[in-house]
């Protein structure tokens, strides 16, 4: 796991500096008894996965636990139909 200090990064701001403040980003989590356990978020932003700017790009994660559980892929799922109520037809994977 990389360290914390990674979001200080350059490189790293465009998935983070201002997350929330534009009705296109979108957050969901998944906890187990209370924990925050993985997390998918989206957003149109000029990353790896850019495509245009009708494209959100999205990233997750799992606490290594929690991987091979399902979690990562009810995760995924459920931002797919969100993004799909919000309009738009296709999300890039941002790498």
């Amino acid at each position: 796991m990389p360290p914390k200090s990674v979001i200080t990064c350059t490189e790293s701001q465009v998935y983070i500096a201002g997350f929330g403040n534009s009705k296109q980003d979108k957050a969901l989590i998944a906890e187990v008894d209370g924990d925050i356990v993985g997390a998918i978020w989206a957003r149109i932003m000029n990353d790896y996965g850019h495509i245009d700017e009708n494209t959100p790009s999205l990233a997750m994660s799992a606490l290594k636990a929690y991987r091979d559980m399902g979690i990562g892929t009810s995760l995924l799922e459920k931002m797919l139909s969100t993004e799909k109520v919000a309009g738009y037809a296709r999300l890039s994977l941002s790498v």
